[in-house]
């Protein structure tokens, strides 16, 4: 039996058997415990690799699938307040608007957030638009640059005490103005990431998460599209247009991938058979450690 079979066996009933002990009252995994734990799965991983002998490779995968399961269990069943904290606090929105401006030529949106759910849903008149519901913390909101160049930047500040992932709100949902050229960078944590970047010229998309959940679906309004995402135990879903050639370049622990219309040129190196013809290009660049990953054309 191949090490990956062991590892998603072996992950998948234990996250059943750790979720069904939750509800049952007889343990909750601790979130601190998982914290300190979910490295050990790179660390088995580079075992794995380094050691050739097939017996110790699939007691690495069995013993990291169980990590990556106690992580799971724990992100999913933790309370969002302790019991000392009293309630939750009330939501908080927010919404920033930069103004149209035709002097707008090249611009970059950043966003240095935690866990929630972010979101790229449209296009907008103004320059930037962006809408925020959070019970975890505000966000402050900046515009730096001149000319024809601007950075927008929102951060979220003053995180709340008492944190605990689960029944907590954190929600931006940001629109921008298709004419610039845009620079998009988004650091997030667990969080779930959905975004329509087709009526953009996007010339790079960098995306710094961890336990994350991510859609990204690219256009071809740029000659050249430059994508880079970090991430941990995650699922990740990128779109790419038919008319677009695309390089996807992979730095993985014990991943599973898929990409149809891909053919293999080099080691972690998958590129579309129009890679040479194409008008516009799309490169892609993932460091993941225990994630799917899939790349599809559209």
């Amino acid at each position: 039996m191949r090490p990956g079979r062991i590892f998603w066996g072996v992950a998948l009933v234990s996250l059943g058997l750790l979720v069904l002990a939750h509800k049952a009252g007889v343990m909750t995994p601790k979130w601190g415990i998982a914290l300190g734990l979910w490295p050990l799965v790179l660390v088995l991983w580079g075992v794995g690799l380094l050691v050739g002998g097939k017996v110790v490779r699939m007691i690495a995968a069995g013993v990291a699938g169980l990590v990556l399961a106690y992580f799971l269990a724990a992100l999913v069943t933790t309370s969002f307040w302790d019991e000392e904290d009293g309630e939750a606090l009330a939501n908080a929105s927010q919404s920033f608007v930069v103004s149209p401006d035709t002097t707008v030529k090249h611009a970059r949106f950043v966003l240095d957030s935690g866990a929630g759910a972010f979101t790229i849903a449209d296009t907008s008149m103004n320059v930037f638009f962006a809408e925020v519901e959070s019970n975890i913390g505000m966000y402050a909101f900046d515009e730096a640059g001149q000319g024809g160049d601007r950075t927008y930047t929102m951060s979220l500040e003053g995180r709340r005490k008492g944190f605990r992932l689960g029944h907590h709100t954190n929600q931006v949902t940001a629109r921008l103005n298709p004419a610039p050229v845009w620079d998009l960078e988004m650091n997030i944590g667990a969080a779930k990431l959905t975004c329509d970047l087709t009526p953009f010229k996007v010339e790079h998309l960098e995306i710094n998460g961890g336990a994350s959940s991510m859609k990204i679906t690219l256009g071809d309004r740029s000659a050249t599209t430059n994508v880079r995402v970090s991430a941990g135990a995650s699922s990740i879903v990128l779109y790419v247009p038919e008319s677009a050639a695309c390089e996807v370049e992979l730095e993985t622990a014990l991943s599973s991938k898929h990409f149809p219309g891909f053919t293999k040129s080099g080691e972690g190196i998958y590129r579309t058979e129009n890679f040479s013809t194409a008008k516009s290009t799309i490169s892609v660049n993932i460091e993941a450690g225990v994630s799917s990953i899939k790349v599809e054309r559209y």
